[in-house]
């Protein structure tokens, strides 16, 4: 995202270096916990192999939020505080209330189901922001989160109230920047962030000579071959 980013703002493209087994083991996190659960693969959830379209990333008011049915032991504890919800807005339809969701299975389901499900599941997001999606689902407790921007990150009042952020100086800019700050607030640790990250060759003089024991010389002789 940030070499896309980049490219975004100067035109010029940078080689990405993926981690094959790092993506493997991310897409397979949950693999154990469907089997022990479902007695199914993960690979066979949502659409199973098949042309069947649902979602996770809806659209609403202002940008997305993130839900998807479950199906299974699961399906009624995380699907019906949310069409009780739907139906409260007067935004439900027969078809949901009066759905088996006993019988259903995302894995067998046919696409006209899922369309039957969508619509009206869609029509009730598009109806709300997402900070109106979100309260409403702490108190219902239902498992949905709003995708937040940039923006919506920067004005978190959860991130605001713990004093996340942090003011760092940059004098060769002649201003601060806003970084991320703690990742955690320890009492008698507590991270902080110290100063900027430093410039390139800002420490040269420090590592090469000091540290690594370099002379002046020396360090000319490989200034001009290019080395450093």
């Amino acid at each position: 995202m940030m070499a896309l980013y980049y490219r975004g703002i100067t035109g010029e493209g940078q080689q990405v270096d993926v981690s094959i087994q790092e993506c493997g083991t991310r897409g397979a996190n949950l693999s154990v916990a469907n089997w022990q659960a479902m007695k199914a693969g993960r690979s066979l959830r949502t659409g199973m192999g098949r042309s069947v379209f649902t979602r996770r990333m809806w659209p609403c008011k202002d940008g997305y939020i993130m839900w998807f049915w479950a199906f299974g032991a699961q399906a009624k504890r995380r699907n019906q505080p949310l069409l009780q919800w739907i139906d409260e807005a007067g935004m439900s339809t027969d078809f949901l209330r009066e759905f088996d969701w006993d019988a259903f299975d995302l894995r067998s389901a046919t696409q006209e189901t899922i369309n039957r499900l969508i619509e009206p599941t869609e029509k009730f997001f598009l109806a709300h922001t997402k900070a109106e999606l979100f309260d409403g689902a702490m108190k219902r407790r239902i498992m949905l989160y709003p995708v937040s921007t940039t923006k919506d990150i920067l004005e978190s009042v959860q991130l605001g109230a713990r004093e996340f952020w942090a003011e760092v100086e940059h004098p060769e800019l002649g201003t601060t920047i806003t970084y991320p700050g703690a990742f955690v607030n320890a009492s008698e640790t507590p991270p902080r962030i110290s100063r900027r990250a430093p410039l390139i060759g800002e420490h040269n003089d420090e590592v090469y000579e000091k540290e690594l024991g370099i002379s002046r010389e020396e360090l000319v002789r490989l200034e001009q071959a290019r080395v450093i």
